[in-house]
């Protein structure tokens, strides 16, 4: 009788969504601050809005920072957020990201020079989480 071995299952490639699974959660967010030279390292969009928020009041209401989001599959995606108090308007990453995303999709290029994003950047939307609303 000849013995059947079983293959290995095709890895699981950064960004691969299987359909009826949840988003791929955020890692880590890094947040550097380039005049005061701090960092924050959080675990979630809502929490460094709030680090961004704490920064922003210090520094009378503008912001110069960079950033770097590693998902849960390795993935990710870094750049600049600057950010000028105008009104009520809070400092949002999310925003950010999802401004820069939303632009690829219509073909008007990445206007935030967000590393990581592609053209694809759909099934980025579709497949990364981009803020808390879907974290378990």
């Amino acid at each position: 009788m000849k013995s059947h071995q079983l293959s290995d299952p095709a890895p699981v490639l950064p960004g691969l969504l299987i359909p009826g699974s949840e988003k791929i959660g955020v890692r880590l967010i890094r947040v550097t601050e380039g005049r005061w030279r701090i960092s924050a390292i959080v675990r979630s969009f809502s929490a460094v809005d709030r680090v961004l928020m704490e920064w922003s009041n210090r520094s009378g209401g503008q912001l110069e920072c960079q950033f770097e989001i590693t998902y849960s599959d390795g993935y990710q995606i870094s750049g600049d957020y600057r950010f000028k108090r105008k009104g009520t308007r809070r400092p949002a990453l999310t925003r950010h990201v999802q401004a820069s995303a939303r632009a690829l999709c219509q073909g008007n290029g990445d206007i935030n020079k967000v590393r990581g994003l592609t053209a694809r950047a759909l099934d980025f939307l579709e497949r990364y989480e981009t803020d808390d609303a879907c974290a378990a």
